[in-house]
């Protein structure tokens, strides 16, 4: 913790996030790629021994989310679609949450607004979420999980929402 106070968070960071990016990214995302491993291997003891988790508080575990869908361009940029195309990755949880990504210039860029018609809207309830990014239930195996994520519109592009990973394994 010390260390991490000690860090320009705008600066160079020292290592890439594998799964966000190949190159570039910044300190600040370092140290919330570091929160995320301590989260979600907490999250995964209080599950374990069965006890209610304080972790799943909008507090602790938007800041999770938040770090995890900062992937998403990253994660799309195979998904070939014309300049103009939306598509919204909404979470459904206590605190709710929208995360959106237009395709620019021949990239997905995250915006605040796409302003066109969504071209898929992928919903994962809170319990689930964290699970599916972490690799901590593998998606197409586990009915119940699969039940209960939504995907409306573009199929192919919500199966990247939902298929990608957050934790290296």
């Amino acid at each position: 913790m010390a260390f991490f106070r000690t860090l320009d968070l705008s600066g160079a960071g020292a290592f890439p996030v594998a799964w966000a990016a190949r190159r570039g990214r910044r300190n600040w995302f370092d140290i919330a790629r570091e929160y995320t491993e301590r989260w979600h291997h907490s999250q995964q003891i209080f599950e374990a021994v069965g006890r209610p988790s304080p972790l799943l508080s909008r507090r602790l575990y938007l800041p999770v989310l938040e770090t995890f869908l900062r992937a998403l361009p990253f994660t799309f940029r195979d998904a070939s679609r014309a300049d103009g195309h939306g598509r919204s990755s909404a979470g459904r949880w206590r605190g709710g949450g929208e995360w959106l990504l237009l395709r620019q210039g021949g990239v997905w860029v995250q915006v605040a607004s796409a302003g066109v018609q969504q071209a898929a809207t992928v919903t994962l309830p809170q319990e689930v979420a964290w699970k599916v990014w972490s690799k901590r239930r593998p998606v197409g195996r586990e009915v119940a999980v699969v039940a209960r994520i939504l995907i409306e519109g573009d199929a192919e592009l919500g199966r990247i929402v939902v298929g990608y990973g957050v934790v290296m394994a």
